[in-house]
C-alpha cells in the first residue's frame, strides 16, 4: 500500500512541476498559424484606410476569405467592400471584436459565418489550435484567460508542450534568426511595410502577403477539395451561449447605426442531396436567426457542384467566388432596406 501512496505522491509532485513551469514560461513563440496574426494586422489597416466612409464589411472565418470577391462589390455597388474574412480556428467573440473595432455609424455588416459558431460552446475541433495559438502569438487571449483556463489550455497541448515552451524560449532569447518567421509576426510596421511592397503572387499560400488591398485572398486556383464535404441538408444548430454573443454584438453595433445581416455559406452538391430538405434546413435557420436579424439569401443558391471548390469544402476556386459574389449581390439588392442604403447618395 505504501507503494502505491509513493506513486501517487509522485504523479502529483510531477503533474505539479509541469503545469507550474508551463505556466511560467507561456506564453512563448511555439510553432503555430502565425499567418493568421499577420493577416489580422492587415485586416485591420485595411478597415483604417476607409475610416470615415460609408462602407460594407462581409466577416467571418475563411469561407469568406476565399469566396466572396469585395472587389467586385466595389466596383458594382460603387462603395467600399471590405473582406474581412479571418480564419474559423479563431473564437467568435474575437472575429466580432475586430469588426466592431472597424465599422463606423452608417456602415453596414454581413456575417456568412461557419456553422460552428452558432453553437461554437458544443465545438472542440477548433479548441486545441486556439490553445496553441494564444499560447503562440495570441497574446491578449492568453491574458484575458484565468488561471484554470490557462491550464486547460496547456493540458490540451499535450505532454510535449513544456518542451516546445522551454525550447522557444531558448531560441527567442538566445538563437532570435533561428525563429525570424515567428519573431517578425509581432512587429506591426515591418507587416505592412512588407504587404504593401508585396508582388502580385504566383501561386497559391496562406499568407496575409498574398490578400488584395480590399483583404480577398489571391490565387485560388490549382487544386480541388476531393475530400468529406458537410451536407447542406444539415440543421445549423444555434446554441443560447452563441446566440447571446450575437445578440450583444448586433445590439452594440446597432446603438452604433451599423446595421448586420446575415447569410449562408457554399455547400458541396452531392448526388444524394435533395433541395428540399435543404430548403428545410434553410429555412429553420432563417427563423433561428431572425431575432438577430434577416438572413439575404437562401442555402439551395450556395449548393454547388465540387468543381467549384478550392482546396476546402468552405473555401471556393475563382470561377466558384464569382457565382457566390453574384448570389451575394443580388440578394442584398432583393432586401428593401439593404438596397436602400446601397443607394444613398447616388
Amino acid at each position: 500500500m505504501s507503494y502505491l501512496k509513493i506513486f501517487a505522491t509522485s504523479l502529483l509532485v510531477i503533474a505539479f512541476a509541469y503545469f507550474s513551469v508551463s505556466l511560467l514560461l507561456a506564453p512563448a513563440p511555439i510553432s503555430a498559424e502565425y499567418w493568421v496574426r499577420e493577416m489580422t494586422v492587415v485586416k485591420r489597416s485595411i478597415a483604417n484606410h476607409y475610416q470615415g466612409q460609408r462602407k460594407l464589411i462581409i466577416a467571418a472565418g475563411s469561407n469568406v476569405l476565399f469566396s466572396v470577391d469585395t472587389d467586385r462589390l466595389s466596383r458594382d455597388l460603387d462603395i467600399p467592400v471590405i473582406n474581412y474574412g479571418l480564419h474559423a480556428g479563431l473564437a467568435l467573440d474575437k472575429i466580432l471584436t475586430e469588426v466592431a473595432s472597424a465599422a463606423e455609424r452608417n456602415d453596414t455588416v454581413i456575417l456568412p459565418l461557419e456553422r460552428e459558431y452558432y453553437c461554437e460552446a458544443e465545438d472542440s475541433s477548433n479548441i486545441i489550435w486556439r490553445a496553441r495559438n494564444a499560447i503562440a502569438w495570441d497574446h491578449q487571449r492568453w491574458q484575458s484567460w484565468s488561471t484554470l483556463e490557462r491550464l486547460e489550455a496547456i493540458s490540451m497541448s499535450g505532454p510535449g508542450l513544456l518542451f516546445e515552451l522551454a525550447l522557444a524560449r531558448i531560441r527567442a532569447t538566445w538563437f532570435p534568426r533561428s525563429i525570424e518567421d515567428r519573431l517578425k509576426t509581432f512587429r506591426d510596421k515591418d507587416i505592412l511595410a512588407e504587404f504593401t511592397h508585396s508582388p502580385r503572387p504566383s501561386a497559391f499560400a496562406y499568407s496575409a502577403y498574398h490578400l488584395d488591398n480590399l483583404g480577398n485572398m489571391q490565387q485560388i486556383d490549382g487544386s480541388y477539395f476531393t475530400g468529406r464535404a458537410a451536407s447542406p441538408e444539415q440543421k445549423t444548430e444555434v446554441c443560447p451561449g452563441s446566440f447571446r454573443t450575437l445578440q450583444e454584438f448586433v445590439r452594440d453595433m446597432n446603438r452604433k447605426g451599423v446595421s448586420v445581416y446575415f447569410a449562408n455559406i457554399p455547400y458541396v452538391a452531392t448526388s444524394a442531396t435533395r433541395a428540399d430538405r435543404v430548403e428545410q434546413a434553410s429555412r429553420e435557420f432563417a427563423s433561428a436567426i431572425a431575432p438577430l436579424g434577416t438572413v439575404l439569401d437562401d442555402r439551395n443558391q450556395l449548393v454547388f457542384n465540387r468543381k467549384y471548390f478550392f482546396n476546402t469544402d468552405l473555401h471556393l476556386n475563382s470561377k466558384g467566388r464569382t457565382l457566390r459574389t453574384k448570389f451575394l449581390e443580388d440578394s442584398m439588392r432583393k432586401d428593401p432596406a439593404l438596397n436602400q442604403w446601397l443607394n444613398l447618395g447616388r
